[in-house]
């Protein structure tokens, strides 16, 4: 395969299934084949309590990796150069009250879209 494309699903993975997944795109390209991904990427690890919420599952959030986790899962896979284009804000919004917005809120800490790509050796 040349080239795997992901839009917001990585985030959608449980986070004890991201390293298989991230080792089976590997397996599944050729040399020289590319990873492409654009996902929201967290500036802090998302809390627990967040991270069972289904809600913010759907919206990509709840599953989100730093920035950090994502360049270190491409690295173990085996893809060298991984790189990330500058992030942008994403888009959210409150929901009422059924999630607590107090010192960790998914508009501060989960507010970045990347498009990050990596290539197989």
């Amino acid at each position: 395969m040349d080239v795997v494309v992901s839009n917001c699903v990585l985030n959608l993975v449980e986070a004890g299934f991201k390293r298989r997944l991230f080792e089976e795109i590997f397996r599944v390209l050729r040399k020289g084949g590319r990873a492409s991904f654009s996902d929201i990427v967290s500036d802090e690890p998302v809390p627990e309590n967040l991270q069972n919420d289904p809600e913010l599952w759907s919206g990509c959030v709840s599953g989100a990796l730093t920035e950090a986790e994502f360049l270190r899962a491409f690295t173990s896979a085996g893809f060298m150069a991984p790189d990330f284009e500058a992030g942008r804000p994403a888009m959210a919004h409150r929901r009422g009250d059924r999630v607590p917005f107090d010192d960790w809120s998914p508009l501060t800490k989960a507010s970045r879209v990347h498009a990050s790509s990596a290539t197989r050796p």
